[in-house]
């Protein structure tokens, strides 16, 4: 028998498996009043991130950004809020707050950590990430997301110029960026085509 306490329970995880199956459809507004009802059962940081991410490049990230910081102040350590709460912030210009949360990606599966001094498979990588100061170094750039982003963020390699720099990238842009940027120490043509659509949802949970 299901009890009036199991039914208050199961009905929000209900609207939030609906909610993802109508994202999932592409059927935006559905799975906003999916999640919106969920959430009026009590707050939940999956409902508020999952109705956050109902905003996330569709034009209108300002109405999303507050339910993915709800999402983040419910749960301090999970991280596909703080990647959702980044591409919101990136899409309104908020680059320093967007950037600040944008390795989160890396670990939420969305963004591709690459390791450079693995010997033996599940040894740590301890090669550090550059802080930006110290120019005599040997440093690694490598590009991400689709073709397009990484012809727009191109541009940047340019300020590397004067220092040793190996770039990993999408064979496609090999011989483009060689013939752009034909100072750099080398460039390997390794990186696999990131995936061109992020995911930002989190799976509801089910019964």
């Amino acid at each position: 028998l299901i009890t009036k306490k199991t039914k208050a329970l199961m009905i929000p995880l209900l609207l939030g498996n609906m909610g993802c199956c109508f994202r999932a459809l592409h059927n935006i507004e559905r799975a906003r009043d999916c999640f919106r009802r969920a959430l009026k059962a009590g707050p939940n940081s999956e409902t508020y991130n999952n109705l956050g991410a109902c905003y996330v490049n569709e034009d209108s990230p300002e109405q999303g950004i507050e339910y993915a910081r709800q999402s983040i102040i419910l749960a301090p350590d999970a991280v596909r809020p703080k990647w959702n709460y980044a591409l919101l912030c990136l899409e309104m210009g908020l680059w320093r707050e967007g950037f600040s949360h944008f390795d989160s990606g890396f670990f939420c599966g969305e963004r591709q950590l690459r390791c450079y001094n693995v010997s033996q498979p599940g040894e740590p990588d301890t090669v550090p990430f550059w802080d930006g100061k110290d120019r005599t170094k040997t440093i690694v750039v490598w590009d991400e997301q689709g073709v397009g982003d990484r012809l727009l963020a191109a541009n940047l390699i340019r300020k590397l110029k004067g220092m040793t720099v190996i770039l990993e990238c999408h064979p496609r842009l090999e011989k483009i960026y060689a013939r752009s940027f034909p100072w750099l120490h080398a460039i390997y043509p390794t990186a696999k085509e990131d995936k061109e659509e992020t995911n930002p949802w989190s799976r509801e949970r089910t019964f």
